[in-house]
């Protein structure tokens, strides 16, 4: 499967050209590493449990992860 059909799949979120990769990628380290800690970790608990659980349990998961950390994270 080629690039443009993984995106309008929905398997890719993003296309760029061969030679802009190492930055794209580099970007996209940056933005993770800047997220509270906490908010990834329920990302990788999100992505490790949601495959294997019903859409609307997962979608219940989901919301409830982001209910107890997005207060958490905020400074203030």
């Amino acid at each position: 499967m080629g690039a443009e059909r993984a995106l309008a799949c929905g398997l890719a979120s993003e296309v760029v050209p061969e030679a802009e990769l190492d930055a794209t990628v580099d970007r996209l380290c940056q933005m993770i590493l800047k997220a509270p800690r906490m908010a990834t970790e329920a990302v990788k608990d999100y992505m490790r449990a949601a495959p294997d659980m019903a859409i609307a349990g997962a979608v219940d998961f989901a919301r409830n992860l982001h209910a107890t950390i997005i207060p958490r994270s905020r400074p203030g």
